[in-house]
């Protein structure tokens, strides 16, 4: 075993313990992109963790009948398509010390590495989100160069010309975002006189009902930006989408956590959801063991819905 949560390697959070009992929690990224995300709902009890997921389009205007009033008109097909959604279990373990619980006393115990795994599972749904915007078609953006307000306008351009409903969000790397809010500095025009451009370029991190990430509304989109954000050699490749564009299901074995032992089971969803927690006691080791689970799958259902944008990441 390895990476265990020891006294000894953790002595950080006891040494002032005596002079201060708060606990302060360095920066880590919270993105949650849920909200942005079709959800297509639960796999269980369907027979399998991949559901193929059909696809139609509707685009056919009628056509003039015959003059003749006597020939029937021709049948028209429709086009169709599938996508699939594998739901997979993702997973995140930490096992605790006797001597480390002793010491911690329950300031950084098991409640708080359990109530931690829903975090844990916001970020990992976020990577697997950002990881499909590499694999949009269409790009914005110049491999090697800042993004500017052009890259921007040109996102939301090729999401207008595909007819992609609203809403828009804009999910760029933190350096992305900076180099956007610099470009947007030296706009004229009417864009200057903008409310939306002067509250944009100030200092917004919302931790509130828009969640961890966001900086604000312009131009139509919801930005925010991801640590997540996938990087391609010198570049990161964020994204423009609109609804619709990337979809998830997900699942919990639910016989597994209706028939377990008593207590070794918690829900860390307020409404019993899809990530839970299990404990384990390994007393021969004088180990606590807390594992999150959390069954869930993405994939891109419409690729004309979505937009990457490629630009340096330095």
């Amino acid at each position: 075993m390895a990476n265990e949560i020891t006294y000894t390697g953790h002595g950080d959070l006891f040494i002032a313990a005596t002079l201060n009992r708060a606990l302060h929690e360095t920066i880590v990224d919270r993105a949650d992109l849920r909200r942005m995300v079709q959800y297509r709902g639960s796999v269980n009890g369907t027979g399998s963790l991949a559901s193929k997921l059909s696809t139609v389009a509707f685009d056919d205007a009628m056509a003039a009948a015959n003059a003749d009033e006597t020939t029937a008109p021709g049948y028209t097909d429709i086009g169709t398509g599938a996508i699939t959604i594998t739901v997979a279990r993702q997973v995140l373990a930490r096992v605790l010390t006797d001597p480390y619980q002793v010491a911690a006393g329950g300031k950084v115990g098991i409640q708080t590495f359990a109530n931690d795994m829903a975090r844990a599972a916001v970020l990992r749904f976020t990577d697997m989100i950002c990881a499909l915007f590499t694999g949009l078609t269409t790009n914005v953006g110049t491999s090697g160069a800042a993004m500017t307000v052009d890259d921007a306008y040109d996102a939301i351009y090729a999401l207008i010309k595909a007819r992609a409903p609203g809403p828009y969000y804009g999910v760029l790397a933190p350096i992305q975002l900076t180099h956007f809010m610099d470009s947007l500095r030296g706009e004229g025009g009417a864009v200057q006189y903008v409310a939306e451009t002067a509250q944009f370029l100030g200092l917004v991190n919302e931790t509130g009902s828009q969640g961890y990430g966001y900086h604000g509304r312009w131009n139509g989109v919801d930005w925010l930006s991801a640590d997540s954000v996938n990087t391609s050699g010198a570049d990161k490749v964020g994204a423009v989408f609109g609804w619709g564009a990337f979809v998830y299901q997900d699942g919990v074995p639910a016989e597994v956590t209706r028939y377990a032992a008593p207590g070794s089971f918690q829900s860390v969803i307020p409404d019993g959801g899809s990530v839970f927690v299990e404990f384990e006691r390994l007393a021969r080791a004088g180990h606590t063991e807390i594992v999150g689970n959390y069954y869930v799958g993405v994939a891109e259902q419409e690729d004309a819905r979505g937009v990457k944008i490629t630009t340096s990441a330095t």
